[in-house]
């Protein structure tokens, strides 16, 4: 299912990322930054929530999150009742 763009967030993983700067090259924003082979960031504040970064990155770095305060379903755990 599609989340509401202002429902959801995307994060890279420190310990995931390689720092190969692929999420930053289809950025449309530029709102991902980072040093060569370093960890790098989403700007939140300027995240268009494409999820490009999340597509393209072949280390499984980037996830989709709900932003604090969002509504929280979770598939995994089952039937809630």
């Amino acid at each position: 299912a599609k989340a509401c763009k202002p429902l959801i967030a995307y994060r890279i993983s420190k310990e995931r990322c390689k720092g190969c700067g692929a999420c930053a090259r289809v950025c449309p924003v530029s709102a991902i930054s980072g040093r060569l082979k370093e960890a790098h960031s989403i700007s939140q504040g300027i995240c268009a929530k494409c999820g490009g970064c999340f597509d393209v990155c072949k280390f499984g770095a980037v996830r989709k999150a709900n932003k604090p305060g969002s509504l929280k379903k979770s598939k995994e755990k089952g039937p809630v009742s």
